[in-house]
């Protein structure tokens, strides 16, 4: 037996469009319809967009002010509890570049609203990087 004393946390990477989705022959499109909105990514994209305080989170730090809610697929505010969650973005190979660029973004920038925002230099609009390379060269 061993004692467990926080709740990891795991949060999901994945690029636009392409996350995993385990489905039932014969109903892909309701599988697909369904992952598509349970992405804890995207729903971070969406909690970043309308609660102002969430902006001031690491992606790894969200759940400790904030708990995954699966039955509506988005983060709700903690209530108790903070001090003994973490956050543990699944790891990415360096040789699937795009992905392990977005995880390295998704590590050190705050309040990203989508996966353009992730992109832009210094969050000014006007200047949007080629790639998540090239954004995580200016970070």
């Amino acid at each position: 037996m061993h004692n467990e004393t926080h709740l990891m946390e795991r949060l999901n990477v994945h690029l636009e469009d392409k996350q995993t989705i385990c489905f039932i022959p014969g109903k892909e499109a309701e599988a697909v319809q369904q992952k598509a909105t349970k992405s804890k990514l995207l729903a971070l994209f969406k909690l970043n967009q309308e609660d102002r305080n969430a902006r001031d989170f690491l992606y790894i730090e969200i759940s400790e002010h904030y708990t995954w809610d699966d039955t509506n697929s988005k983060w709700k505010p903690r209530l108790r509890g903070h001090e003994t969650t973490i956050g543990r973005i699944y790891s990415v190979s360096p040789t699937d570049r795009e992905k392990w660029f977005l995880r390295i973004l998704l590590l050190n920038v705050k309040g990203d609203t989508s996966y353009t925002y992730l992109r832009k230099v210094e969050r000014n609009p006007t200047h949007l990087q080629p790639s998540r390379k090239h954004a995580f060269q200016r970070v």
